[in-house]
């Protein structure tokens, strides 16, 4: 199945803000009510304010991130996923992860589901 045009393009908007720290960015990507699991298994952030506090948090606590694809943003349908190397430098830690990252795009192309699997390298 082709993928939905559009896919790979939020998805690369949504690591580019992210990175960026651009808040509002990144939460302007995502549905009403959309879904985040970030680690998979913790508790789900429902809707775009629970996002918004969610990656506001992370901001907060991880300091600047660097990013790495490895390897293409697959794309099915309105889904796409990609596997990502982040690290990021705090004076009071290191962290250096490997995550598997899905998206789900709605009808009107935002993002209804992101779900990150990561661990810790």
């Amino acid at each position: 199945m082709p993928g939905t045009p559009g896919v790979k393009e939020v998805f690369e908007a949504y690591l580019e803000r992210h990175v960026a720290r651009d808040l509002e960015g990144v939460v302007s990507l995502f549905a009403a009510d959309a879904v985040v699991e970030d680690p998979v298994g913790s508790p789900a952030h429902v809707g775009r304010a629970a996002i918004r506090e969610f990656i506001r948090s992370a901001h907060q606590r991880n300091g600047q991130l660097r990013v790495e694809r490895i390897g293409p943003v697959v794309v099915c349908g309105r889904e796409a996923a990609a596997h990502i190397r982040a690290a990021a430098e705090t004076t009071s830690f290191q962290l250096a992860l490997d995550v598997l990252y899905t998206i789900a795009l709605d009808d009107a192309g935002e993002i209804s589901s992101l779900r990150a699997f990561f661990e810790l390298r």
